[in-house]
């Protein structure tokens, strides 16, 4: 079989926002072995599908394979952010951190919880950790301005 093109199909499907065919596509390597990308895109793609806790059950077979990936820590944490389940997302984002604290969309991300969570000065502090990296980055100004805006 080749493993290759049925992710590359897979792929394409994900960027044109078919999510249903991308993980048929993705099925089709996981029928066969646990391909790490395979398992990892199936995650996106569920939780773009809006099934979390089925996306879930999948970020965490992808983090069995690889715990050190940080797209794959940072996805778990976003899914459990979009479940509100603050805390576990800020044990992700912070494990993700750890593997790679320069993860400007990890930071992001961060910041976006504590703006959430309305700890305005911990999101500040990781919008400015983003954008000491990445200093044109859009989503640590939006951030910053929203607060911004909060104060006037």
């Amino acid at each position: 079989m080749d493993y290759s093109h049925h992710i590359r199909v897979g792929n394409d499907y994900f960027d044109k926002g078919k999510f249903d065919e991308a993980i048929g596509e993705y099925n089709e390597v996981l029928d066969d072995l646990n391909y790490f990308y395979a398992i990892y895109n199936k995650s996106l793609s569920l939780r773009n599908l809006i099934k979390y806790e089925e996306a879930l059950t999948w970020f965490d077979k992808a983090l069995a394979i690889n715990p050190l990936d940080v797209a794959a820590m940072r996805g778990k944490g976003v899914t459990l952010f979009y479940l509100s389940k603050y805390e576990e997302a800020l044990t992700c984002y912070d494990k993700a951190l750890s593997i790679n604290p320069n993860d400007v969309r990890t930071l992001n991300h961060k910041g976006n919880l504590f703006y959430t969570l309305k700890k305005y000065d911990g999101a500040v502090e990781y919008y400015n950790k983003a954008l000491a990296i990445d200093r044109y980055n859009v989503d640590a100004v939006d951030g910053i301005k929203r607060i911004d805006d909060m104060k006037t």
